[in-house]
């Protein structure tokens, strides 16, 4: 802030009324290195954990020094632009909104109450620490006054008397696992708000030039950190199963088991799930009425069978075929199972598979080759499966039947590889049984439609 600034000009003056052009030893004139420094010197504020020893921390900054991250370049830059345009108010909200953005692992409640109180000076918060510690206590959408009224406060100055928390608890960190990183999460709000990236707002030094593109940062910000926190599926640290925190009327359970088939299926299909989300909330925001969980279910899984469509040519590829699909079926099959596997589907939850498994493997441990007939078969979709790793590994080059046996108590990694330990077990995994099982899923995925709710 203002201190900061302070003390640059401070340095930049002892080094005028200090320092001789023959000190420059014939590189530069003294008045160009002053206009250097203050041209391309930046300060940049670094958060530092509320559990940082502050010893270790300066010397490690004296030392080695500590490589910022693109992010911290991006806040540090906005805020400085803020400051230049005499946005004070603003910059302080900015880096409020940030901070809420950056700690994604905690719950939003928790943050609020933290941040506000870490901040050195949060008179001008109190405006938004009342709302929003009110909004998220709330049972009801009725969240369309929230952005007004944050706006306003800081706007005209506003003071509010802080409501009492009672006693809270010191928060543990990182509580919950979540879809993305704290950089994914800020990019799409910045991309939302003023088509900008990270990288972008790294290579220039202009981002802000008026409130109304400061407000839209914030409330992007805000509103992003908002509906991850409540609608967007995440899990407790040591726990696989996949909840939402805001009450849904219906078809929670579809929602929950959709989004998390997107979260395990990677860093773009989390990025869209977020996306879709902050829309659909958008849109109940503004209405004041509840999220559409339907109209959410229908546009995710629109966005899903445009994905696998653009897999379904890679499906006989082995250890090559495209993973999402596989994703994708385990969900339709969770919706409406066969009747063999529909105990387990009862208990399946999405976990990060990433290994694909040949169910018929390629070099049997009895070390009989294969027959013509398999090796046609041996890397189409009908045969493979996508489990993770640490399973492969210990189902090795183990027949089908064997490795059947070895899962069987064993919680569902996926659906389809379910269906295929069933047949094994009850008859067997032939080539026949493998090509009907290929064609059986192949349709699935071509012919599934969106509900009709």
């Amino acid at each position: 802030g203002e201190e900061v600034l302070a003390m640059c000009q401070c340095a930049c003056d002892y080094i005028s009324q200090n320092l001789c052009d023959a000190d420059m030893q014939g590189c530069v004139n003294k008045t160009t290195f002053i206009n250097y420094l203050n041209s391309n010197v930046y300060f940049l504020e670094k958060q530092l954990a509320s559990n940082a020893e502050i010893q270790h921390t300066f010397e490690v900054l004296n030392t080695v020094g500590e490589q910022l991250k693109k992010e911290d370049i991006a806040k540090a830059k906005i805020i400085a632009n803020m400051v230049d345009l005499k946005k004070e108010k603003e910059s302080e909200l900015f880096n409020f909104a940030w901070l809420l953005c950056y700690d994604i692992e905690n719950d939003l409640k928790e943050e609020i109450i933290n941040k506000a109180k870490e901040i050195k000076d949060a008179n001008s918060l109190d405006g938004l620490y009342t709302v929003m510690k009110d909004f998220v206590q709330k049972e009801h959408e009725g969240a369309k006054v929230f952005l007004d009224d944050i706006v306003q406060s800081v706007e005209n100055g506003k003071k509010y008397s802080r409501t009492k928390t009672g006693n809270i608890t010191d928060f543990q960190s990182g509580e919950y696992v979540v879809c993305l990183t704290p950089y994914d999460l800020i990019d799409i709000a910045l991309n939302s708000s003023i088509k900008k990236s990270i990288a972008d707002i790294v290579k220039t030094d202009s981002i802000i030039n008026d409130s109304e593109k400061a407000y839209k940062i914030i409330k992007a910000l805000l509103l992003y950190r908002i509906a991850f926190d409540q609608y967007v599926v995440k899990r407790r640290k040591g726990n696989t199963e996949w909840f939402i925190s805001k009450f849904l009327k219906e078809h929670s359970k579809r929602l929950i088991s959709l989004q998390s088939m997107l979260v395990v299926s990677g860093v773009e299909t989390s990025k869209k799930l977020v996306s879709s989300v902050k829309a659909t909330m958008d849109e109940a925001l503004s209405s004041d009425s509840e999220l559409n969980t339907e109209k959410l279910i229908c546009e995710l899984e629109k966005y899903a069978i445009g994905r696998a469509e653009n897999g379904l040519d890679n499906l006989d590829n082995g250890v090559r075929t495209n993973h999402f699909v596989f994703h994708w079926l385990d969900y339709l099959l969770w919706l409406d199972p066969p009747k063999e596997i529909k105990a387990k589907a009862e208990q399946f939850i999405f976990v990060e598979t990433t290994s694909v498994e040949h169910f018929m493997p390629q070099h049997p441990l009895s070390g009989e080759g294969h027959s013509s007939e398999w090796n046609e078969v041996l890397n189409t979709f009908g045969n493979l499966a996508l489990i993770t790793p640490a399973s492969n590994s210990r189902q090795n080059n183990s027949s089908p039947k064997e490795k059947a046996e070895i899962a069987k108590s064993k919680m569902p990694e996926s659906l389809k590889y379910e269906i295929m330990m069933d047949i094994a077990r009850t008859s067997e995994w032939s080539v026949e049984a493998c090509r009907q099982h290929d064609s059986e899923m192949k349709n699935l995925l071509s012919c599934y439609r969106l509900p009709q709710f």
